[in-house]
């Protein structure tokens, strides 16, 4: 099932290499509701998790004494 919050509940099937590097997101044919078909966002997430632009960890800044 799709991690977003969107209402449709998206089903997938995810298609991993080797390394278990996602290579393919599509929607699943078996859900009533979406019939097969999947958001942009869904069918982008192999691109973003193998970006090199991918935050890899949160940007925490220290606060001047000032603030």
């Amino acid at each position: 099932m799709c991690a977003r919050d969107c209402p449709d509940a998206c089903w997938l099937d995810v298609t991993v290499d080797d390394n278990d590097t996602i290579i393919k997101v599509e929607a699943s044919k078996e859900n009533p509701f979406t019939n097969g078909i999947t958001c942009p966002r869904a069918a982008g997430d192999p691109q973003r998790t193998t970006s090199m632009d991918r935050v890899l960890y949160p940007y925490i800044t220290k606060q001047s004494p000032e603030t």
